[in-house]
């Protein structure tokens, strides 16, 4: 007998659904959503968002919040290239969806700053996209800054130690393959060593 080849759907590194999303923050980020109050206006940003499945699931799943939605991919490619490509996608993935309730896309390099006010954001996710980024501390500023007082960001950092082709793919940083950020001088810097200066600071 011969085994049947896995038969992946097109695109598939891109479909990133919102129960994925979820499992990786434990299920804290639809908590979260959850304790909104629907009289409450949230505004939810999602840095990497593929073909956007996970937005278009989020509008379906809480469908009872007053959301504005928003995505940054770092150029228009696959089947996400315009606002209208998320109806369509909808469809795709069985999601039903209002044409006026749609996400805002956005394409540019999320390193290079985010196009958004300061303190305009609820909250700020990202999944299987962090990795892509070449100016990590930038970015992590930017979200500190777009971030509404008592916002929050969850951030999938993917661990994964396979040597891919991803601009993070250093061997020499067998603690954070996938999360490198340089100080000033260009030393690579631990994200340990981060994490341990923001506890110092209170975070």
């Amino acid at each position: 007998m011969k085994n049947n080849p896995v038969v992946k759907e097109r695109l598939w590194w891109r479909i990133r659904g919102f129960k994925a999303m979820d499992s990786r923050f434990n299920g804290d980020l639809s908590k979260y959503v959850s304790s909104f109050s629907p009289k409450i206006k949230i505004s939810i940003l999602e840095i990497g968002f593929g073909e956007g499945k996970a937005l278009l699931e989020l509008r379906s799943l809480f469908r009872d919040k007053n959301m504005s939605l928003y995505g940054v991919n770092v150029k228009p490619e696959g089947d996400m290239k315009k606002r209208s490509d998320f109806l369509r996608n909808a469809k795709r993935f069985g999601i039903k969806v209002s044409k006026s309730n749609l996400p805002t896309p956005f394409f540019y390099d999320a390193g290079e700053g985010l196009h958004f006010k300061s303190n305009s954001i609820d909250i700020i996710v990202s999944q299987v996209a962090f990795h892509y980024i070449y100016d990590k501390a930038k970015l992590i500023e930017e979200i500190w800054r777009v971030l509404r007082p008592n916002g929050k960001a969850f951030l999938h950092i993917d661990g994964s130690k396979n040597f891919e082709n991803y601009p993070d793919f250093l061997k020499n940083n067998s603690e954070t393959p996938r999360f490198i950020i340089y100080n000033k001088e260009g030393k690579m810097i631990k994200l340990s060593t981060i994490i341990k200066n923001l506890n110092k600071k209170g975070y």
